[in-house]
């Protein structure tokens, strides 16, 4: 989470022109990489001051939120909605992976909470991946059918598209999307392990065609959103999973 949050926020950073790109260095050592980069916290205060920043997503939005508002005291809110679109796990507390109906063109009583916020970071990918295929409705409420993923994933950014077009006012309003955190499958391997993946390399745990789609559809958007690609970066890290931290805590 640490990592996704680092890579996130010069990316982020760098979109409402709070840090440049060539201040931030990547140095080599024995021991890692490290990476170095100026931010200036007055200045995101700033830009906030009377403005509402907005996470929407799923629990890696959370600890996008709970990190921002440790570091800010600024009207910082977070919004659960793990598939972007309506489904039956859209209880802040009461959900669970296994049980999951979506449906794909329903989106208005997400909207209505998003409607007005100055700037709106949204991110769904983890939920959609629990397996293949996923239950979801499209058209009649009442029809409920299998759907890939990847086909499912798709409809449901059109009717986010579809949304943006219509509510979002782009002169006052700034929106971002961040691609998926990589999820790093990983077990007793990470164990001792103290550096980055050397080389080229592209873990199993994240989807490219599922950043295809969003690229895809980010291309035709009307209204522009900021793409938060932190995906690559992250999959070389296995050595800053989250499953070392918790296996550290516990020993």
């Amino acid at each position: 989470m640490c990592l996704t949050l680092f890579f996130w926020s010069i990316t982020f950073y760098k979109a409402i022109r709070l840090v440049d790109w060539s201040s931030v260095v990547a140095r080599t050592s024995v021991s890692g990489i490290r990476f170095e980069f100026k931010f200036d916290p007055l200045k995101l205060l700033q830009i906030l001051r009377g403005k509402r920043l907005m996470f929407v997503g799923d629990s890696v939005q959370r600890g996008q939120f709970e990190s921002m508002v440790c570091m800010f005291d600024a009207s910082i809110e977070y919004y659960w909605a793990p598939f972007i679109v309506e489904s039956i796990s859209d209880h802040a507390t009461k959900h669970t992976v296994l049980k999951r109906l979506v449906k794909l063109d329903s989106i208005a009583k997400h909207g209505k909470h998003w409607e007005g916020v100055d700037i709106l970071v949204f991110e769904s990918y983890v939920w959609w991946m629990h397996k293949p295929t996923i239950n979801a409705t499209y058209g009649s409420p009442n029809d409920v059918q299998e759907y890939n993923v990847t086909t499912a994933y798709k409809l449901a950014l059109q009717t986010w598209a579809e949304w943006l077009e219509s509510r979002i006012n782009p002169e006052r309003q700034k929106v971002f999307f961040m691609i998926m955190s990589p999820t790093l499958l990983c077990d007793e391997n990470c164990y001792n392990v103290s550096h980055p993946i050397q080389g080229s390399y592209w873990g199993t745990g994240s989807s490219t065609k599922i950043m295809d789609i969003i690229d895809d559809t980010l291309q035709d958007f009307k209204v522009k959103v900021t793409f938060l690609n932190i995906t690559q970066l992250s999959e070389y890290r296995k050595d800053a999973h989250q499953f070392m931290g918790n296996a550290r805590a516990s020993s």
